[in-house]
């Protein structure tokens, strides 16, 4: 690898002051090659961050800090999306021919970063959308491009939030309270005891709403109008729950071990 030590250590650190939790860079590219000279420096990056806009910051930010600490120099940034499911022969060739250079390790603090992000989107998903209530058979009919987007935004951050609030926090809450179980049935129980959600029925009706909007077709007008009716309905409970739930992970980050 064809990097100096200084060149290594402030990519590393201007990867870690703009990207998220959880994000990934690889160097590729001829500066992998120890038997070649010169060349750009080919960066590779994953990123856990859905919204496009702000990908192109952290990206931008990323590239100007490189540029003002390391000189101006030819340095090329791919950054690859992950939620966008997308894949192109140059994020092969990264991966497969890159050197791993730096991981984020996704913190409990960055658990909570990435469903503040979902309950933002979420918000404004919801208050674009709610003049449209109660959402009937011909509200699908006649949505304008712009509605359909924001029907998918509102469904595609439900779904999001309640996965990351389920899979991530729940499970750092029973780690701490030594409650953790393989039954999914179990840990809602115990963390219903815990009070942490008001009932482990409540949870399962979110997830089951989760699971039917993710299943609905766009011509399956009866099902949409019935299932959207009560996603607006729950994506306020879930928006309440998550600001009435915060203050308890602030308390709970002080018994988290010493990374």
């Amino acid at each position: 690898m064809r990097l100096t030590e200084f060149q290594l250590s402030t990519i590393k650190s201007a990867f870690k002051t703009h990207f998220s939790h959880g994000d990934t860079l690889w160097l590729f590219g001829s500066r992998t090659d120890d038997l070649k000279r010169g060349g750009d420096i080919d960066l590779y990056i994953e990123t856990t961050e859905a919204d496009g806009d702000i990908v192109y910051k952290m990206e931008r930010k990323f590239w100007v800090e490189l540029q003002n600490r390391l000189g101006e120099q030819k340095i090329d940034i791919v950054v690859k999306q992950l939620s966008a499911n997308k894949t192109k022969p140059i994020y092969e060739e990264a991966r497969k021919t890159g050197i791993l250079l730096m991981k984020k390790k996704m913190t409990f603090e960055g658990y909570i970063h990435v469903v503040d992000i979902h309950a933002s989107r979420l918000q404004m998903a919801f208050e674009d959308e709610k003049n449209l209530l109660p959402i009937t058979r011909e509200t699908f009919v006649n949505l304008s491009k712009k509605e359909i987007y924001i029907f998918e935004l509102l469904n595609s951050r439900f779904s999001k939030m309640q996965d990351d609030i389920g899979s991530k926090i729940f499970s750092v809450i029973l780690k701490i309270a030594a409650k953790e179980s393989v039954a999914f049935i179990d840990n809602l129980n115990a963390l219903e005891a815990l009070n942490i959600i008001p009932s482990s029925e409540w949870w399962q009706d979110l997830r089951k709403l989760r699971n039917e909007i993710a299943h609905d077709y766009e011509d399956e007008y009866d099902e949409l109008t019935k299932h959207t009716n009560e996603l607006m309905g729950r994506v306020q409970q879930l928006l309440e729950y998550w600001q009435s739930l915060k203050p308890i992970l602030e308390e709970l980050k002080s018994k988290l071990p010493r990374e």
